[in-house]
């Protein structure tokens, strides 16, 4: 977490090889991620997704690309009522941008990585589905979840194990969820949040 312009989607660009590192290294178990073939491990789910004009199992699967048997288990796992409705639309560019992140959540347990990456992933939910949807993604066993958020509240910040606050390009604090809320950084941040 951190202000805009801190460097939290510079490190998602950076993990997800978008952009290359001028100095430094990202290692993934202890091996330079410029050697992996990172689209087998890991997913991204940005906060502006694209969306194809076309049908939410074209959307999901991106036309066959990933395999929709799941599909089902998935929407029955979200247990979410908006997912019902925008399963049944046939041009889903005129989803909402709640909609279209539900859409993106469900293409992201589709793809099903090891290594999710969600920008912001509920910021277009309202309270209701946000709250439902935070539980059912952070409740997900068996995955490395690194989230960017602007909620900064205790209850949201309790579902990691670890917190990292940026700024200016740099790792500012990072800690567990006690340690960050006891910061001097945290508290910096909440004041002018």
């Amino acid at each position: 977490m951190g202000h805009s312009g801190s460097g939290k989607s510079t490190i998602a660009n950076l993990l997800m090889k978008y952009i290359t590192p001028t100095n430094g290294k990202i290692k993934v178990d202890g091996v330079d991620i410029s050697e992996i073939d990172t689209s087998g491990i890991l997913g991204c789910v940005n906060q502006f997704e694209h969306v194809f004009s076309d049908s939410f199992l074209n959307n999901v699967t991106v036309y066959g690309a990933y395999p929709g048997e799941n599909l089902n288990n998935i929407t029955d796992y979200y247990s979410c009522n908006k997912i019902d409705l925008i399963k049944e639309k046939n041009d889903c560019t005129e989803l909402s941008g709640g909609e279209k992140q539900l859409l993106s959540l469900v293409k992201m347990m589709l793809i099903n990585r090891d290594i999710i990456i969600l920008d912001e992933p509920f910021s277009s939910l309202d309270f209701q589905n946000s709250i439902l949807m935070q539980e059912k993604v952070y409740g997900l066993k068996d995955k490395t979840m690194i989230v960017i958020t602007h909620n900064l509240s205790e209850k949201n910040l309790n579902y990691f194990d670890e917190v990292i606050i940026m700024n200016n390009g740099y790792i500012e604090k990072s800690g567990s969820t006690t340690e960050i809320m006891e910061s001097i950084e945290y508290s910096k941040l909440i004041k002018t949040a």
